[in-house]
Order: structure tokens, then C-alpha cells, then sequence
């Protein structure tokens, strides 16, 4: 069976409700759109990077734009949030960054971990 790393992170960083037909994260957007992703409450900004956190801008060459909010980024040492001004000028994130997730629970060292001895197991369909 092939897996697709990416999705599995995906779907297992994912602490809210699933749609039983498709399997994709519910999310409410019917409110106000808030500082953290509502995907994951174990981090503000996780999974990251995510589409959350880009807003429809046509004057950038993507056609979108970082928005971090005020609360998004972490704090300093005094509890004082990074300003998102840098960031929120740029018109997205890059695509060869890695992904970020909170995986309640997981441990590298447990049987049956992916790791870089294992990696090419995902490729076998009989594994």
C-alpha cells in the first residue's frame, strides 16, 4: 500500500471533527477568523505552513498574502508576541519548507515508527 507522507501528517496533526464521508477536517469559518489555525489546538500557528494563514491579494504574484495576526506568532521571553509585519508582506509560503505539526503521543523510537531506515517500505505495496 502506497502512503503519501504528507496527507498522513496531515490527517494525523488534525484534532477536530472529520468528515465521515470524505474524511476531511470540519472547520468553522463562520465566524471571526481569529490569530491561531482552529485545525490544531496544540499550537497557535500548526500545522504549519498552512492556507490559513493567507488572505486573496491580486496585487501579489500568487494572489495571496501571509496574514499573521497580532497573537499568531510566538511570544519572547517577556510574553510579547513577534510583530507579523515582516512576514505579512510576502505573498506566500515557500514550498520546499518543512511541514510542522503537533502529533500528540508520537514517539520516533516506538515499533513500527517511520524513519530513515524504514522509508522505503512506503513504496512497497505488499508492507
Amino acid at each position: 500500500m502506497r502512503l503519501n507522507l504528507l496527507v498522513v501528517l496531515c490527517v494525523a496533526s488534525c484534532t477536530g471533527k472529520i468528515d465521515g464521508d470524505t474524511g476531511v477536517p470540519i472547520v468553522d469559518t463562520s465566524g471571526p477568523r481569529g490569530d491561531c489555525n482552529p485545525v490544531d489546538d496544540g499550537g497557535c500557528l500548526l500545522p504549519f505552513p498552512s492556507s490559513f494563514f493567507l488572505e486573496e491579494d491580486p496585487s501579489t504574484g500568487s494572489g495571496y498574502r501571509v496574514a499573521f495576526g497580532e497573537g499568531s506568532l510566538p511570544t519572547d521571553k517577556f510574553g510579547v508576541h513577534i510583530r507579523p509585519d515582516a512576514w505579512n508582506v510576502r505573498d506566500g509560503f515557500s514550498t520546499l519548507g518543512p511541514l510542522y505539526a503537533l502529533l500528540p503521543g508520537a514517539d520516533v523510537r516506538s515499533p513500527g515508527s517511520l524513519s530513515f531506515d524504514t522509508l522505503a517500505n512506503t513504496e512497497n505495496d505488499d508492507v
